[in-house]
């Protein structure tokens, strides 16, 4: 899957519509190119972590039919809606290609979802329509709020089980997901292989394998995945077992460990692959540190899962992850992400530049330009970035105080770090001098 365009407004300072763009083609002539590395930056409180919050809800609202069911989620998003307008809207224009790769000729689809807050005070799906950008029978479904309209070409024998869920829901979830988890019950009884095979094609399950795929990282939020994706993945690969390259690619997919800090869970056939990617983590740290000789695992048994705490060993001591300095848990927890878009993910990383100086990240990204399939979105402060983004074929937005978005065009030798400095960039601040700090601070009586 290749990200083309997003499109999001109502999280938290972001109350009006952003627009992200990953290529300048129009979508019906085919897509022949997509910016495989995005840096996004703007000065604090502009909305950074905003937009990737958005991808986030967004995977989860795909993902968890009972997202909104949840008392403890309708409060979280009354805390992270924009106040004014206590609405989320999030839309996603993307190519769908199998194994990754950009096809010219791959269908591209647009998804839309809007959640709104209604009087009784809870948050509902207020509109939500995917349709495809090219090609025939473009609308595939469409919910304004009160009915569903859907294409009977795209839904087939599922169509009625699918309309009995959304009736059960009223409103509290996405199509998606219902779709999958009809899927996945029909597969059960029905174990012929085609059948499989004509629900892969659906676009349907194009938009929940999109938001299956995305790899979110956002700091201070524990990584608490849905089961449900992995369980279906599980069936889809079974079903994929004998398609050329399909069932590597989902195996891949789904493969990386997103490691958390203190305690991983991991269940007790997973553990061989869980200790390869330990195996990579400590690898990957050792750049970072070279007196690390290698990572411990301590496992305690909890039915049939391994509780697992990582130990760092420095050769004459070690040192348990939780004690261990806010720079190292950063590495430990983006390893995972950064993994999971070298296999193909489309990957978001909120602040990349935290706790890496540009002697680490300049050579960390100009890897990941050459061997990532996946794209890579992050948000930054290190204006240094920009010059490896400009040199790599990257592309650089920036966001404005009044969710401005301005993109950098290369033009000859023009740097994009100087025209940040120097202002150029709309709605970002410029000329900042040490006389701005002189009342923030208590100076005492100067002589």
């Amino acid at each position: 899957m290749v990200i083309l365009r997003i499109e999001t407004s109502g999280m938290k300072n972001l109350e009006k519509k952003v627009r992200i763009d990953f290529s300048n083609q129009t979508f019906h002539k085919g897509v022949k190119k997509v910016s495989k590395q995005k840096g996004i930056y703007g000065s604090n409180g502009t909305g950074k972590t905003a937009l990737i919050t958005s991808i986030a809800l967004f995977k989860k609202l795909c993902q968890d039919s009972n997202y909104l069911l949840n008392v403890d989620n309708q409060l979280k998003l009354m805390s992270l809606l924009n106040r004014k307008s206590q609405s989320f809207h999030f839309s996603i224009t993307f190519v769908d290609s199998m194994l990754n790769d950009l096809d010219e000729n791959g269908d591209v689809y647009t998804y839309e979802i809007q959640v709104l807050k209604k009087q009784e005070g809870f948050f509902r799906i207020g509109k939500e329509r995917l349709q495809r950008e090219t090609g025939k029978n473009r609308a595939i479904f469409e919910f304004d709020g009160q009915s569903f309209n859907f294409n009977p070409e795209y839904s087939g024998v599922l169509l009625p089980e699918i309309n009995r869920q959304l009736e059960i829901k009223k409103g509290l979830s996405s199509v998606v997901p219902i779709f999958f988890e009809c899927l996945k019950d029909y597969m059960s009884a029905h174990q012929e292989q085609n059948d499989a095979q004509r629900f892969m094609g659906a676009p349907y399950a194009s938009i929940f394998l999109l938001s299956s795929m995305l790899s979110v990282f956002l700091h201070k939020e524990d990584v608490h995945e849905t089961t449900i994706s992995k369980k279906v993945s599980e069936r889809i690969i079974s079903a994929f077992e004998k398609t050329e390259d399909k069932s590597h690619f989902f195996k891949t997919l789904f493969s990386p460990f997103h490691f958390n800090v203190n305690e991983d869970v991991v269940e007790e056939d997973k553990l061989s692959e869980y200790k390869k990617n330990i195996e990579n983590l400590s690898h990957f740290l050792h750049v970072f540190k070279p007196d690390l000789k290698g990572i411990r695992i301590i496992q305690i048994k909890d039915g049939h899962f391994i509780r697992c705490r990582k130990e760092f060993d420095y050769g004459t001591y070690r040192v348990d992850e939780e004690f261990e300095s806010n720079g190292l848990k950063h590495l430990v927890r983006i390893h995972g992400h950064l993994q999971s878009c070298i296999n193909g993910s489309p990957t978001f990383i909120d602040e990349l530049d935290v706790n890496l100086c540009s002697v680490y990240l300049s050579p960390l990204l100009k890897f990941m330009s050459t061997h990532a399939r996946g794209q890579l979105i992050f948000t930054a402060h290190n204006l240094d970035t920009m010059e490896i983004l400009r040199k790599n074929g990257g592309s650089i937005d920036s966001i404005g105080i009044n969710n401005v978005i301005d993109s950098w065009t290369n033009n000859g030798n023009s740097n994009p770090a100087k025209a940040y400095r120097n202002g150029l960039y709309e709605g970002l601040p410029f000329n900042v001098e040490p006389f701005d700090f002189l009342t923030a601070f208590e100076m005492g009586d100067e002589k």
